[in-house]
């Protein structure tokens, strides 16, 4: 029996960690916690019945209202997306940051119909729970049509999950991110947004990866944005100050991936 495999899989995982220098994280780093604001928003949520969590998964929901056809003293019904199915994206966080600081980016994207799946990984690192979406996948066969999207480290790895497990996913989502692997060859919609002034040579990685994208990938750069907020977890070490607010680049961030998801 051939032990070597095991060991290259990780050697090669760990190699990609600490090669992505977008992420500015110590590997054994405290990790970043969400914003207060962030947890208010949360318990608002679990009251409306649309955040679900478990030790593995946090589930944000959309208004169970936003089902197309449902009129007023209807029962609730499953909610759709703008296509008339129902459609789900499980995100990938970025390394060393907690799942729930990305709730207010993914609570924006839920209302319009969308159910988002945000992983817990290992560590808080996405390198060490690459897989984690097909496990969401069997569990969740009630959905038609799906999204793989990622911020920073996570973003990467979502890239490297769909290398060789594109199949059944629709499009794939970057953050701040960009691909390890080639993925041109990869019959996939895809959309990829950098800040501007985010962590020190990540714009520049980020313009000499876009030819590892999927064909016909949308490119988009925004500025006055920068690493960090796209989540709501405070200060990054290494990021750039933000000319935007955070609320500005929540909204705009939300804008450019429903605008994408709608022409797919």
């Amino acid at each position: 029996m051939n032990t070597l495999q095991p060991r290259h899989t990780i050697l090669a995982a760990l190699i990609i960690t600490l090669g992505l220098a977008l992420q500015g994280c110590a590997f054994l780093a405290a990790s970043y916690k969400p914003e207060p604001m962030v947890l208010e928003l949360a318990d608002s949520l679990v009251q409306e019945e649309r955040l679900e969590q478990s030790r593995k998964l946090y589930t944000i929901l959309p208004p169970e209202n936003q089902a197309p056809g449902q009129t007023t003293g209807q029962a609730p019904k499953q909610a759709l997306s703008p296509s008339g199915k129902r459609e789900a994206i499980i995100f990938y966080p970025g390394g060393k940051v907690r799942p729930l600081a990305y709730l207010p980016l993914w609570e924006g994207v839920a209302k319009a119909g969308y159910t988002v799946f945000v992983p817990t990984m290992p560590l808080n690192l996405a390198v060490f729970g690459v897989g984690a979406a097909e496990k969401v996948r069997k569990e969740h066969p009630e959905y038609e049509v799906w999204h793989l999207a990622g911020h920073s480290l996570g973003g990467a790895m979502a890239a490297e999950h769909l290398k060789k497990n594109s199949r059944g996913f629709r499009s794939l989502i970057l953050l701040g991110s960009y691909p390890a692997s080639d993925l041109s060859g990869i019959d996939l919609a895809a959309l990829s947004i950098k800040e501007e002034l985010g962590l020190e040579g990540g714009l520049q990685k980020a313009e000499e990866s876009r030819n590892l994208l999927p064909a016909g990938a949308i490119y988009k750069m925004m500025p006055g944005a920068n690493h960090a907020q796209f989540g709501r977890y405070g200060i990054q070490k290494g990021d750039g100050t933000a000319l935007l607010s955070p609320e500005a680049q929540t909204a705009l961030t939300t804008l450019w991936v429903l605008e994408f998801l709608g022409r797919l």
